[in-house]
């Protein structure tokens, strides 16, 4: 469930109502072999309040992936907080009963119709939230360039220091 029925925001006259739900990853589109079946835990808070819901909360989840270091398995958690105004465009496309304000960010979510599709804000909040480097530890040792073996398990005795053949002729000056 990531729709929120907007008669039931109406009813409350402006008062924030309380959602709690789990999407699953695959269902929002953001597909992957070893994470599809993926359960964002979503708590928020929405509000519809002159022609816009309102909604904030959080979310979390739990994925697999590989260490970027040493390539062993690791499981992480994501989340992120919510917070963002839907704005609710009526049947002709125009907002209802809104005013442009200057200034004001163009780059909003809208939504028409009776009910606030979450999935594409869910989406683009995990894209935003994914890490660039998943490690097992923050002091990963990684693997041996030469021989490949994890150095979080194995100590080895190859050298590594590679030298860059534009810069070996100062190795002689030593």
């Amino acid at each position: 469930m990531t729709r929120i029925h907007l008669s039931d925001l109406k009813k409350a006259g402006g008062a924030f109502k309380l959602y709690c739900f789990q999407a699953e990853l695959n269902h929002i589109g953001l597909y992957s072999p070893r994470n599809g079946n993926a359960l964002m835990d979503v708590c928020l808070e929405a509000a519809y309040i002159r022609s816009r819901a309102i909604v904030k909360g959080s979310w979390k989840v739990s994925l697999e992936g590989d260490c970027s270091r040493c390539l062993d398995p690791v499981t992480f958690g994501l989340e992120s907080n919510i917070y963002e105004e839907f704005r609710h465009l009526g049947e002709s496309g125009e907002p209802q009963d809104y005013v442009a304000v200057p200034g004001e960010d163009e780059d909003q979510f809208v939504f028409s119709g009776e009910m606030l599709e979450l999935s594409e804000y869910l989406r683009q909040s995990f894209i935003m939230s994914e890490p660039l480097k998943i490690l097992c530890r923050e002091d990963c040792r990684g693997l041996c360039t030469v021989c490949g073996k994890n150095k979080n398990k194995v100590s080895c005795s190859c050298d590594e220091a590679v030298i860059d053949p534009r810069w070996a002729q100062l190795q002689k000056i030593r």
